[in-house]
């Protein structure tokens, strides 16, 4: 009775489940944005890490330069 209600092996489906997938790619997405940082290691580099998500110094001139007095 019960093979005829129920499959042997697992359950067969051929409807994808829209919050199953959705939910396994805001995992994916999470992990790819918010890497696994052991604390002692973000410590230890955090000079370095500071340093490679630093924007780059910008080379201006000063605006004092570029002003002409008028005397």
């Amino acid at each position: 009775m019960k093979g005829d209600v129920f499959s042997l092996g697992d359950i067969q489906s051929n409807e994808t489940n829209l919050w199953r997938e959705t939910s396994f790619a805001l995992h994916l997405i999470k992990q790819a944005v918010n890497p696994r940082l052991g604390l002692k290691k973000c410590i230890k580099n955090w000079k370095d890490i500071a340093k490679y998500l630093s924007e780059n110094q910008r080379n201006r001139k000063r605006y004092v330069d570029n002003i002409t007095f008028l005397s």
